[in-house]
């Protein structure tokens, strides 16, 4: 008689499990998550917030989530040790959680593997661990902010008549982007300026830059047919006519001109593909990696096959 259920999620992997753990195992399937927020309380979000705490209500998912349920309970009535081998990511975490509070499982013993061959699936049994909780706080946390953000927010997708049925949280957070937004563009305050310039006959623009910066010019693009056309970065700005006027005619005090221009042709090749070393330097300058996290990128090589 088997004294040990194996729960996972998908029932596709059942038949190799049994394979690999032989008669003394029974292998059930989740089907994914049982249990679900409640849809009671106030706007039927299922929780409410108290203080610093979220006080939710779980129901069995559906009728599937109900049946499952009844399913395992009479199955761990018929075992002694039952283990959760619900998938390594959060919402895996998060099920397995479910499944101790629906079943009432005191200290269940919760295992992960990546792979179904008989060394993965022996390795991790022999090496069971807790829950981790604090991958199921963060999974109960999304779910309590997609319903609040879906059951909150939704109703004004609907008033747009454009389709659109739920919003989550990734919608909501773009829509607080774009609020914040026009109200800084609601806030803001034109102000008029003026930008002071000198065009010389052999297209070049040389801009005002105040009194402790010396005007600098910009150089043509090699593909332009008319250099005086091409977009330059704007002078300081001078925010009155008067003071514009009196810079032009202090401009104009002191008469200069281009005497001579030359120019060449400068060469430009692509840096070179990454090795180890650079990639690791690129990746601190550039990206503010920490060595320890340089470390950790692929080794590269230049060779060629």
């Amino acid at each position: 008689m088997a004294s040990k259920l194996l729960i996972v999620e998908s029932p596709g992997k059942i038949k190799r499990l049994k394979e690999i753990l032989g008669s003394g195992w029974i292998v059930k399937a989740s089907m994914g998550h049982v249990r679900e927020l409640a849809n009671d309380g106030v706007d039927s979000l299922g929780f409410e917030l108290v203080g610093q705490t979220v006080r939710c209500r779980y129901v069995p998912r559906g009728d599937r989530g109900r049946e499952t349920i009844a399913q395992l309970r009479a199955v761990v009535n018929q075992v002694q040790t039952v283990i959760l081998a619900t998938d390594e990511d959060r919402e895996g975490e998060v099920i397995s959680w479910h499944l101790q509070q629906a079943l009432n499982l005191k200290k269940p013993q919760r295992v992960v593997y990546t792979e179904i061959t008989p060394a993965a699936i022996q390795r991790a049994i022999a090496h069971p661990r807790s829950i981790n909780q604090n991958l199921v706080d963060a999974g109960l946390c999304r779910a309590v902010l997609d319903k609040l953000v879906g059951y909150k927010g939704s109703p004004l997708l609907w008033k747009l008549n454009n389709g659109a049925k739920s919003m989550g949280r990734v919608q909501s957070a773009a829509l607080h982007i774009v609020c914040d937004r026009e109200r800084q563009i609601q806030a803001f305050v034109p102000q008029d300026y003026w930008s002071v310039f000198v065009d010389y006959a052999e297209g070049f623009r040389a801009f005002y830059r105040g009194s402790e910066v010396a005007a600098d010019t910009i150089e043509p693009p090699d593909d332009a047919t008319n250099p005086a056309e091409k977009l330059a970065p704007e002078s300081q700005r001078v925010l009155s006519q008067v003071e514009a006027d009196r810079l032009v005619q202090q401009a104009r005090q002191f008469p200069h001109q281009i005497v001579s221009i030359e120019g060449k042709t400068t060469p430009r090749t692509p840096p070179p593909a990454f090795v180890t070393s650079s990639l690791q330097q690129a990746a601190g300058s550039r990206l503010r990696f920490s060595p320890e996290k340089r470390c950790r990128l692929p080794s590269l090589s230049t060779k060629q096959d």
